[in-house]
């Protein structure tokens, strides 16, 4: 895969005191690994959805628990499945998956969403590909502050949710909780962060 000639910068964080520093390049190869594990489906109600996980090489993600995680955060009862319409499990094998999920790169994101416009700052779902971009993977979003951990349940809530057909919402009145279609990566509008679709379950 060819670059973006305006690419962003890679970008760096560090985990803590005691861990090296995670490096997200701007650009990958465009290969990636697949996660090889499997899950369990929570609930009985809703149509089924099969989704694998990959990492482009080079990232120092490791796609088995990033895997885990998403499969923990779709399970979750505040998640989609809380309607009775959906449920999802991960699978090990791409042939059984009806959704792909990428972690990549800031331009491999670029490519694998065009001509969605992400510029190397987004994520997005195109067709069946849910593509995060590990640098908003490793470092969140302003409008989450330090909290990665809830930042990440928002992306993978976010960019499912479109793959269920949802599009985008604005903040509905200050104060109130974002819905989880509204592009909290690029700000709040006076709402408070949330990433669950269903935050009371």
């Amino acid at each position: 895969m060819t670059a973006p000639p305006d690419g962003p910068r890679g970008r760096s964080v560090p985990t803590n005191s005691t861990t090296p520093v995670v490096v997200v390049p701007a650009n990958g190869p465009g290969t990636f690994v697949q996660a090889r594990i499997s899950g369990q489906t929570a609930g009985t109600q809703g149509r089924l959805f099969r989704f694998d996980v990959r990492v482009e090489d080079g990232l120092r993600i490791d796609e088995t628990k990033a895997a885990r995680l998403i499969q923990e955060i779709l399970n979750d009862q505040r998640s989609w499945r809380a309607s009775g319409s959906w449920r999802f499990q991960l699978v090990s094998s791409p042939a059984e998956a009806d959704l792909h999920a990428y972690i990549a790169t800031p331009g491999t994101t670029d490519e694998l969403c065009a001509p969605l416009l992400t510029r190397g700052e987004v994520s997005c779902q195109n067709k069946d590909r849910v593509v995060l971009n590990a640098m908003r993977w490793v470092t969140g979003a302003p409008s989450y502050g330090k909290d990665v951990v809830n930042y990440r349940r928002y992306l993978v809530n976010h960019e499912f949710g479109h793959a269920l057909g949802f599009q985008h919402v604005t903040c509905r009145g200050p104060g109130l909780l974002a819905g989880v279609m509204m592009q909290q990566t690029k700000g709040l509008g006076g709402c408070k962060a949330n990433p669950w679709p269903y935050p009371n379950g």
